[in-house]
């Protein structure tokens, strides 16, 4: 799905802390994504006390989750973050793994928050994510432009234009509530 990445002159330079300040994304299927932790599968925290090693989990988890519904990193338009007891000198810990997990021209709009404390003790981080994925074949039981262009033929010679019309019509007004 396009999405539109703005970081105007008239804020700050924010893509060389791991997010842009803007993203556009139209139509698709918005996914929300609960906060992710340190947690493996297993439960078991993964990084102990350090907040990169926390960070890159957590995002290793937002990546799982975007992908169980059929996205890519490439697909988040927004990040919440939860940090507990942040200070700014922890700043190059999450902006060094942001970096690390989206591209420059493509990094998401995100939100850093200090906490006091996350849902399990050794939690560092929790982030929060959502994405905008291309309605496709798969999202919409495979009625496409093309599947129509290529059905429409074997239908009846004198009706093909009122069906193509018709079925182009239906597509249309699927992709576009």
């Amino acid at each position: 799905m396009p999405k539109e990445y703005i970081n105007p002159d008239s804020l700050f330079r924010s893509l060389e802390y791991g997010f842009s300040q803007i993203v556009v994304a139209n139509g698709g299927k918005t996914v929300y994504i609960s906060g992710q932790t340190a947690w493996d599968a297993q439960r078991q925290i993964i990084g102990g006390t350090d907040l990169a090693q926390q960070t890159g989990q957590a995002l290793r988890n937002v990546q799982a989750a975007v992908e169980a519904v059929g996205g890519t990193l490439a697909d988040v338009v927004a990040l919440r973050i939860y940090i507990v007891n942040y200070r700014p000198e922890q700043a190059d810990a999450v902006g060094g793994a942001l970096r690390q997990f989206f591209p420059k021209e493509e990094r998401p709009a995100s939100t850093w928050i200090g906490v006091s404390a996350l849902a399990v003790a050794d939690f560092l981080i929790e982030i929060e994510a959502t994405a905008v994925l291309e309605i496709n074949a798969h999202t919409q039981g495979g009625l496409t432009i093309q599947t129509i262009q290529q059905t429409v033929p074997i239908l009846v010679p004198s009706h093909r234009s009122f069906i193509r019309l018709f079925l182009i019509r239906a597509v249309a007004h699927l992709e576009f509530r």
